[in-house]
């Protein structure tokens, strides 16, 4: 169980009375365990499972022993200042806190009887975070408190709280969201939680994304006539939103129409060249070498009759 100092001095005073009975406690702790071992060099007592679970007992009371030892030397020269925890007040506070949490203690008591917790047993980390989720941070006093007593994960818990309620809110759209940021500026305070504005501005580009790409597939933007027709509106739309990649988005856009404009330019380009030279072919030439259909179609019908007619000749 844990030890609590009685007051918020005690840490400074113990200080040196800790150096000198710490001498003594681990010299008690080094016999113990050099002693077990050189039974095991000298026995082979890793040979037997029933002698390692031995071990195991025989070193945990050590350490046992030699806490309990440092306990009542400080209490001795300084008159009763550590207090030692027992099992029974932890399971009594967890019990009342149980209650809390069930609905069944009275709403009205439920404060007085969680702050009672930290005369019973103040080292369950249970206790800060209900007082956390049921009634905020007090200004930074449970914060204090739980400094104090050692107790960590309060900043994590804080943040679950609030994307706890992130969850719980109408969050579909931009407008949903900036109309709400008061509420949730106001709970982030009451819990003391310090991250609340990146997590918005986070949840705001999400959702800005999504609404610009549904607002984007709207207008035509296959070629580059059609961009610079409606590219206003959409760019006139980003601001609205506050929508910070629109500058990126669009130069990106642009590149792409131009390429894929200038590839069909050169696809178009070499069309016309084909033609141009198939032109200057003569009539005859142009038949034989045409890729029309129609043509190819009247040329295979020709073929097969003159190689019927040399059949019939030879």
């Amino acid at each position: 169980m844990e030890n609590g100092y009685r007051s918020p001095q005690s840490y400074a005073n113990f200080s040196n009375a800790v150096d000198n009975i710490g001498h003594g406690i681990f010299n008690m702790m080094a016999k113990g365990v050099t002693a077990i071992g050189n039974s095991i060099k000298k026995d082979g007592i890793f040979k037997s499972p029933a002698t390692v679970k031995a071990l195991d007992s025989a070193v945990s009371s050590i350490i046992l022993a030699s806490k309990s030892a440092v306990i009542d030397a400080l209490n001795e020269r300084h008159g009763g200042a550590i207090y030692n925890y027992t099992k029974e007040e932890a399971q009594k506070a967890s019990a009342i806190l149980l209650n809390s949490e069930n609905g069944r203690i009275p709403e009205s008591d439920i404060q007085k009887e969680i702050l009672g917790l930290f005369a019973v047993y103040p080292y369950d980390e249970r206790i800060y975070k209900y007082l956390l989720t049921k009634f905020g941070a007090d200004s930074g006093k449970l914060d204090a408190v739980a400094d104090y007593f050692g107790i960590p994960g309060l900043a994590n818990e804080k943040e679950r709280i609030f994307r706890s309620k992130l969850n719980d809110a109408n969050l579909s759209s931009v407008d949903a969201i900036q109309s709400s940021i008061g509420l949730f500026r106001d709970f982030a305070n009451n819990i003391g939680y310090a991250g609340y504005e990146k997590d918005l501005e986070e949840l705001l580009d999400t959702v800005r994304e999504k609404e610009f790409q549904m607002e984007v597939a709207k207008y035509q933007l296959q070629t580059l006539s059609e961009w610079d027709q409606n590219i206003p509106i959409i760019e006139k739309y980003a601001q609205d939103i506050n929508y910070k990649k629109f500058t990126i988005w669009a130069s990106d856009m642009r590149r792409e129409l131009e390429t894929a404009q200038k590839q069909q330019e050169i696809e178009q380009n070499k069309k016309q060249k084909e033609c141009d030279e198939f032109e200057k072919k003569s009539k005859f030439m142009q038949f034989m070498t045409s890729k029309d259909p129609s043509v190819e179609k009247k040329r295979g019908a020709i073929t097969l009759v003159i190689i019927f007619i040399i059949y019939l000749l030879y």
